[in-house]
């Protein structure tokens, strides 16, 4: 296996739903406690969206983890060596051939 350059720091948080009495849902995220996960930034850009009138900075970044890292789509990761910045993760992306998983994410606005 060929990690590269993980020269990043993640923080995982877990996504948790809990369904109430008539259906209604809840989506919580509790943080992993686990050591920060090494990473490689991959790409990052912005950009300015338009959202019910208003608009926000967009911020996208591709981190590289190695596949052994138990992530799922709806997760969300904190770059800890960038600007803590939280990010939800989009798409996970296979790189069978270098052991690492591609994470596809964008940033949280709350």
């Amino acid at each position: 296996m060929m990690a590269g350059r993980l020269t990043e720091f993640l923080e995982l948080y877990d996504m948790e739903k809990s369904v109430g009495d008539f259906g209604s849902g809840e989506v919580r995220y509790t943080r992993r406690e686990t050591a920060p996960v090494h990473a490689g930034l991959r790409r990052q850009s912005g950009k300015s969206r338009m959202s019910g009138g208003e608009v926000f900075s967009a911020y996208d970044a591709e981190f590289e983890v190695r596949d052994i890292v138990a992530v799922k789509e709806g997760d969300r990761v904190k770059h800890l060596t960038g600007m803590n910045r939280l990010y939800r993760i989009d798409n996970i992306l296979p790189h069978h051939k270098r052991g690492m998983n591609i994470l596809q994410c964008s940033k949280v606005n709350e």
